[in-house]
């Protein structure tokens, strides 16, 4: 019973931990996602025109992390590369430094508290039930608690 406690409460605080995560619209201009942070880069046109040499042919969309941001550029280590065919494809960690004018979106990786307190508040729940229940089916079959039963 108290194994199956520690069970629930650990998987309970990993999913509290992991947390639910959304991605969000981030801005081009110099509000942009700061260094540390992942990002979804969807390249434009122009974009995936120019680099070519850098990313290979057909490149619409990047998946990384960002190093540095300036005012017409951003700099990031890149993990994965979507193309144009529908592959996707994982990438070494290469650093790259894109122009803004490349960019068409740029979306952001945030952790987002309602649904992880949502999911977090349902996980108790559930670990709470199956707690019960678990509880329930470890007795021994006989009478619970006190004195056995005298015949009558």
């Amino acid at each position: 019973m108290i194994r199956g406690r520690r069970v629930a409460a650990s998987l309970l605080g990993a999913a509290a931990l992991a947390g639910c995560y959304a991605q969000v619209p981030a801005p081009l201009d110099g509000a942009g996602p700061a260094p540390a942070g992942d990002v979804h880069v969807v390249l434009s046109p122009q974009g995936t025109s120019s680099l070519v040499t850098s990313l290979g042919p057909r490149a619409t969309a990047l998946e990384g992390r960002v190093v540095n941001r300036a005012d017409s550029s951003i700099t990031m280590i890149v993990r994965s590369v979507a193309r144009s065919t529908g592959t996707q494809e994982d990438w070494p960690g290469d650093q790259l430094t894109l122009p803004l004018s490349a960019v068409q979106t740029m979306r952001v990786r945030k952790l987002s508290v309602g649904r992880t307190v949502a999911f977090s508040g349902i996980a108790a729940v559930a670990a709470f039930l199956i707690g019960n229940s678990l509880r329930g089916q470890s007795g021994s079959g006989g009478v619970r608690g006190g004195e056995p039963q005298q015949g009558k």
